[in-house]
């Protein structure tokens, strides 16, 4: 080890040596021969080997950018180091697989797949979302039943149009015609959960039944067809002011029509009893008395309408008995009306429209019930009314 360091010390003691030489025997030359100044490119280019021939001399021992490379270079592993912890952290890596498990990363949740359903008729339509009805598409998911039903029963309140039934007052009178409608199909889209999957992100029409009205027209022009109640009571004729007000209250009914599901109001129908209308004065009964009254009498024809409409079978859904006996219906057959009192009222529950006739002939009073023919009905069987009826004469 000495001997090496001794030998490199002998070379570079022997190279600064000849350098000295050198430079004197340059310096003598300079003195004895006067040589030619040498142009700036010359310099240069000695310079350039003299400077190429200390790099080489002094890269033998150190380079003064060694030691910056290796700084450099750890920066840079450094800074390498951070921008992968901190990607890691935003994509969700573990820095440390032994942190605490309690401390979560946050995730970026992937968007859910829509799972929607789409009904339209003409320019209105009506999502559903079924991830909110508990549907996820998997198999064995299965769309919540109240959920479906709720919105079923939204979408039918907008959506149905029921029909509109003909319809007309009086026999022979002008006839308002039927409108056919439609109704939203519930049985059918009831079923949709059970083979939902083919239905999923779907648009499709509004599943629709047609409705068709109870009522038509030629139901209208042919309710005279059949007659399916029938009843007469009597009265003496020879009572003018009576036999008026029977006879102007028999006018008004006669003809009328009752729709199904309609309920027929004797007052709205005949209307109040008053001179300026043709009513006259005659008996009436007031709280059990007999007293006079403007349209006394038009109780035998409420009350001879009452056991027609009974014996057709129809339900009469209001009706009062005097609150005295009378001599023209059997006891407790009977139906008392005021303008400002009791009413007698029946309902059309047939499928088909029904019509009042009624018609007086001497002192007989005769209202009957028709319908169209063929239509359903339960007749009943009504006691019939005296023949022979006395008057009731007037107070003194």
């Amino acid at each position: 080890m000495e001997e090496n360091n001794k030998h490199s010390s002998g070379k570079e003691e022997s190279a600064k040596q000849a350098h000295t030489e050198e430079s004197h025997a340059h310096g003598e030359n300079k003195e004895v021969s006067a040589e030619p100044i040498p142009s700036p490119n010359e310099e240069n280019a000695k310079a350039g080997v003299s400077q190429s021939k200390e790099t080489k001399t002094t890269s033998r021992f150190f380079h003064p950018w060694s030691k910056r490379s290796k700084i450099m270079g750890m920066v840079t592993g450094v800074v390498l180091l951070i921008a992968i912890i901190f990607v890691g952290m935003i994509d969700g890596w573990p820095i440390n697989s032994n942190a605490d498990s309690s401390i979560t990363t946050p995730k970026v949740e992937k968007k859910q797949k829509e799972l929607t359903i789409t009904l339209i008729n003409g320019k209105k339509e009506w999502k559903v979302n079924l991830r909110e009805m508990g549907y996820t598409g998997k198999d064995g998911s299965k769309v919540n039943a109240k959920q479906w039903t709720k919105w079923i029963d939204s979408i039918k309140k907008e959506v149905d149009q029921p029909a509109k039934d003909a319809h007309a007052t009086r026999y022979g009178e002008e006839i308002k015609p039927e409108r056919m409608g439609w109704k939203l199909d519930t049985k059918e889209l009831l079923n949709w959960p059970q083979h939902i999957k083919g239905k999923v992100n779907g648009i499709h029409p509004v599943p629709l039944i047609s409705d068709a009205p109870q009522v038509t027209t030629e139901d209208i022009k042919h309710v005279n067809g059949e007659r399916i109640g029938h009843y007469v009571t009597y009265f003496n004729s020879g009572n003018v002011n009576r036999t008026v007000n029977v006879r102007l209250s028999a006018q008004a009914i006669n003809h009328h029509i009752v729709n199904p599901g309609e309920v027929f109001s004797y007052n709205k129908t005949v209307g109040e009893r008053t001179a300026a209308r043709g009513y006259k004065e005659s008996i009436i009964i007031v709280k059990g008395a007999y007293e006079k009254g403007l349209g006394g009498g038009v109780c035998q024809t409420s009350s001879t309408l009452y056991n027609s409409v009974d014996s057709a079978g129809l339900p009469s859904v209001a009706r009062f008995s005097h609150s005295k006996e009378v001599s023209y219906v059997p006891k407790g057959r009977d139906a008392t009306v005021a303008w400002y009192g009791p009413d007698y009222r029946f309902r059309n529950n047939l499928d088909k429209p029904v019509m009042i006739r009624t018609r007086m002939m001497g002192g007989s009073l005769t209202v009957d019930i028709y319908t169209v023919p063929g239509t359903y009905h339960h007749p009943r069987g009504v006691q019939s009314a005296p023949t022979k009826v006395h008057d009731i004469q007037p107070p003194q």
